[in-house]
């Protein structure tokens, strides 16, 4: 865990030779056992100091019954008006900005 005191979307690299739909879909696949069907993108974060580029897309959630935590510590599913409440890493701040002012 790069950041293990603040909160962070799920996904990762997308792998040679993936799309950023199916990356996306494998990493909730691996992290989660989440299914999804990936739509389009939502937004995009450049954090010029950790060199990240942050690419949020859309989802539906195809199956959540079997939801597990492979790589993570705890997990939360909160309303938009809430998301303000955790300590997000800064990467993930204007992709958060965005969801709340929708």
């Amino acid at each position: 865990m790069k950041l293990p005191l603040q909160w962070e979307f799920p996904g990762g690299k997308i792998e040679k030779g993936e799309s950023l739909a199916s990356a996306l879909a494998r990493e909730l696949h691996e992290e989660l056992n989440l299914e999804v069907m990936v739509g389009d993108v939502f937004e995009t974060s450049l954090h010029q100091a950790s060199r990240v580029k942050l690419v949020a897309l859309r989802c539906d959630v195809v199956n959540l019954s079997s939801l597990i935590l492979n790589e993570h510590s705890a997990l939360k599913w909160l309303p938009k008006g809430e998301l303000h409440t955790l300590n997000w890493a800064e990467a993930d701040l204007p992709i958060i900005k965005k969801l709340t002012s929708e």
